[in-house]
């Protein structure tokens, strides 16, 4: 079981549906947040807590569907913060700036020539 399956299925089942499974769902929510942080884990227990007023299976489902689609965009955004920055980044119109290369040293004996 993954640790969002845990955390939603121990959840509910607590708080919802008054089952003994705080320990549980307490224990799930520390793994979920250090998995994927407190913000991320905010947004789905928001969205999970739907649930309470679903009148249906589909309802169950579409919170289920928009939990997934929270999870997803979060990792397109840590895609995307992990790229490298384009050829180019970082210059002046575009152009990538270097360091002037070093000169060669010249020794006694080439300057005498």
């Amino acid at each position: 079981m993954s640790a969002l399956q845990g955390y939603v299925l121990y959840r509910l089942r607590a708080e919802v549906l008054e089952q003994p499974l705080l320990n549980h769902a307490v224990q799930a929510e520390r793994v979920l947040r250090e998995k994927i942080g407190d913000d991320l884990t905010q947004a789905i227990t928001e969205k999970m807590f739907e649930a309470r007023t679903a009148q249906s299976s589909v309802d169950s489902l579409r919170i289920a569907t928009e939990i997934l689609a929270l999870v997803d965009e979060e990792i397109q955004k840590e895609a995307e913060r992990q790229q490298p920055p384009p050829q180019g980044a970082g210059g002046v119109g575009g152009e990538v700036l270097h360091a002037p290369r070093p000169t060669r040293a010249v020794s006694r004996r080439t300057a005498r020539a």
